[in-house]
């Protein structure tokens, strides 16, 4: 579903949020369209579980930065796996 062509406003909107300090936030695959908008690529951040965001972004730079857990939280940016619901709530 990210990666269809309606959903560019929302994380055009999410890179400018990340860019003057607002917070933004993506579990399951919301992390995969973070990805291919570059946000992951040097910041600690988690997904639905290593290689998954090299399987569905080609693009993704961010390997070092994969943070293998629940939830991360790195500053105004948090990232969970599809089972993490309420950690990233929290």
């Amino acid at each position: 579903m990210w990666s269809e062509p309606e959903h560019l406003e929302i994380i055009n909107t999410a890179y400018e949020l990340i860019s003057c300090e607002g917070s933004v936030c993506a579990i399951c695959g919301a992390t995969v369209a973070l990805a291919h908008a570059g946000i992951l690529d040097n910041r600690p951040h988690t997904s639905n579980g290593e290689g998954f965001l090299e399987m569905f972004c080609p693009t993704y730079k961010g390997k070092d930065f994969y943070v293998d857990e629940p939830s991360v939280c790195d500053g105004n940016l948090i990232t969970a796996a599809p089972t993490a619901s309420l950690l990233w709530a929290k």
